[in-house]
């Protein structure tokens, strides 16, 4: 009896070991494939982020290396630098001044200009909007009433669909001292470099009756156009518009444009 209680020991001793063997042997196997499986998951996040690069324009590393006379070399820039250009874009610069307006009435004057395009244009640098002084002209003198406001903008767009436009709105004290509408006026930027000289034509609404107009300047709230900067650029609404002639302001436009030949547009 005593050596067969031996021999179950041992029996239950060579057991336990292998049983515990089989426990290491599947712990080293769980840790082997969580580094596997890491592994595998940070060749999948590196290989996702190589895809996510963007790819560079121009000309590939293949023929950067074979790049070597200098023909190559003024090729490979001027073809990086028509990428850059279509990515930015067209630009226009243009430096004004609005120089003097010419009225049938009225003794003093100031104007406002405001810049109105497209949805595809971006204003990158200037003011849109802007106020004079106001000018004024005494007994004798001629009827010019001189501002010399100037004004200078820098646009950029891919499309020349809604091309900039320049609308000049000019405001008059009236008889108790209220500032009130004197005449509207609009026109389009130059398309061409260089200096040019434009003169706008300025018109004020009317009103629908004698009785309106009367009470209208008893109120000092003469007839005006709502959002006149976008009505009178869009052109939404001026054929249902009564005007009347009032005279005539001088716009002066120093107009730089670059980059519009990569567009396929000739100036």
């Amino acid at each position: 009896m005593e050596t067969s209680t031996i021999i179950n020991n041992e029996d239950n001793k060579d057991k336990e070991k292998s049983n515990e063997n089989n426990i290491d042997n599947e712990n080293n196997k769980d840790t082997i494939n969580n580094k596997d499986s890491i592994n595998n998951k940070d060749s999948i996040n590196n290989k996702d982020k190589e895809e996510e690069k963007p790819k560079k324009r121009g000309f590939p590393k293949r023929l950067k290396k074979n790049i070597s006379s200098d023909a190559d070399r003024k090729t490979f820039k001027e073809v990086t630098d028509i990428n850059e250009q279509l990515e930015e874009g067209f630009l226009m610069n243009v430096q004004g001044m609005i120089e003097l307006g010419n009225f049938f009435e009225g003794d003093c004057i100031n104007c406002k200009y405001d810049i109105e395009y497209g949805q595809d244009w971006e204003l990158l640098n200037g003011l849109k909007t802007n106020q004079s002084q106001q000018a004024c002209r005494t007994e004798g003198q001629e009827i010019n009433f001189v501002w010399n406001m100037p004004f200078e903008v820098s646009l950029s767009s891919t499309n020349p669909s809604g091309w900039p436009q320049l609308v000049v709105s000019c405001y008059t004290p009236d008889f108790f001292g209220r500032e009130v509408l004197k005449a509207y006026g609009v026109c389009y930027f130059p398309t061409i470099n260089g200096t040019h000289e434009r003169t706008l034509y300025m018109f004020s609404p009317m009103s629908s009756s004698g009785i309106i107009n009367a009470v209208g300047v008893f109120l000092g709230q003469k007839a005006e156009i709502i959002n006149a900067p976008y009505v009178l650029s869009s052109g939404e609404g001026r054929e249902v518009i009564r005007a009347q002639s009032e005279g005539t302001v001088e716009v002066k436009f120093n107009v730089h444009i670059t980059n519009m030949e990569c567009f396929g547009y000739n100036q």
